[in-house]
């Protein structure tokens, strides 16, 4: 590929749909790159898999809300899942364990994160690691938005079928 097809120009908008669609066809409902006139197998309901493509419009995900007031656009690429949360004030997700790392990029809004026996709060601009099989809790103090990243990819969340 070509630098010159790497560089958007300033005047376009981030993401935009026609970027995706030179070499095959975008869904984006789903989110994932489909061959021309073909389509990619899929796991389930799998949001989307990222193949071979650079960019993904996350507004253009489904939203799906595993939690009450945690409302989510999920995504993924090989070997992770990808999502971007819009989280109400006062929801909240229960002490719990899972086998994946997990690191959450607090974009704006306040957390209150509890991990093992150390609660602090983490607020715009604050990255949160998560290591694998350790408790852990999480509360939104104020209206947030997040970017929450797992290795390996993770099929469901709490319940939700990704």
């Amino acid at each position: 590929m070509r630098i010159s097809n790497l560089v958007r120009p300033k005047t376009s908008k981030p993401c935009a749909s026609k970027d995706l669609t030179k070499r095959g066809r975008f869904d984006h409902s789903a989110g994932s790159r489909l061959a021309a006139g073909g389509s990619l197998p899929r796991r389930g309901s799998l949001v989307s898999l990222v193949t071979a493509m650079a960019f993904i419009d996350t507004n253009h995900l489904n939203v799906k809300e595993p939690r009450a007031g945690w409302k989510g656009r999920f995504f993924h690429s090989q070997n992770m899942t990808f999502a971007y949360y819009a989280v109400a004030a006062g929801a909240w997700i229960h002490e719990h364990s899972h086998p994946n790392d997990e690191v959450w990029n607090v974009i704006d809004g306040e957390l209150e994160i509890k991990i093992a026996a150390e609660t602090q709060v983490a607020g715009p601009g604050c990255a949160v690691v998560f290591p694998p099989d350790t408790a852990h809790s999480v509360k939104a103090l104020t209206d947030v938005r997040a970017i929450v990243v797992d290795f390996p990819r993770r099929y469901s969340i709490g319940g939700t079928e990704l």
